[in-house]
């Protein structure tokens, strides 16, 4: 495995230590004994080296704004990938584990109210899933397995209340479904 070695200095104590967090967030380690306080005729000089054991890829907005953030190791993609829209905003998260998505996968509104949250494992999706609508209410709730609806959910309309529930088998629908008005 490559590894980088950063080295952070800054007279400012502040932004020494945001820095310092900001390679720490990415996957950097602190480098045993690679932590300084220079004294110099200019002041203080903070010093930290630390090692990069996971690479990553920042992109921006033209704003300045983050706009993506994912990890790599052996050149895939490891760990958290998270987005953001142009006002900063986040818009998604997903842990992906070499190369695949592989746990929780969050997605917002533009509002910043959660949208969807889902679980992977080895690529699909497998297990309970979550949807709201745009101002909290839940939209749906059921399980996968293998990437395909597999059990229990219950739909809602955007007024709340329900709109159908059933089960679901291998990506089919499976035995009796009901299903309601938006009025009840």
């Amino acid at each position: 495995m490559t590894k980088k070695i950063h080295t952070i200095q800054s007279s400012d104590k502040n932004e020494f230590d945001k820095q310092v967090n900001q390679l720490l967030e990415v996957g950097g380690e602190l480098m045993e004994g690679g932590y300084q306080v220079i004294n110099n005729d200019d002041g203080v000089v903070y010093s930290q080296v630390i090692i990069m054991k996971k690479d990553s890829h920042i992109e921006y907005w033209f704003n300045g704004q983050k706009k993506s953030e994912e990890l790599y190791k052996n050149g895939e993609k490891d760990g958290l990938h998270t987005t953001w829209l142009i006002n900063g905003q986040k818009e998604s998260e997903e842990l992906y584990k070499n190369g695949v998505k592989d746990g929780l996968h969050t997605i917002w509104h533009i509002n910043g109210q959660k949208a969807r949250e889902e679980l992977y494992k080895d690529g699909e999706r497998s297990g309970l899933s979550h949807g709201w609508y745009k101002y909290g209410d839940k939209r749906f709730e059921g399980t996968y397995k293998n990437g395909v609806e597999d059990g229990f959910w219950t739909e809602w309309h955007e007024n709340g209340q329900k709109s159908s529930e059933g089960t679901w088998k291998d990506g089919k629908e499976d035995g009796l479904w009901t299903h309601w008005h938006e009025n009840g």
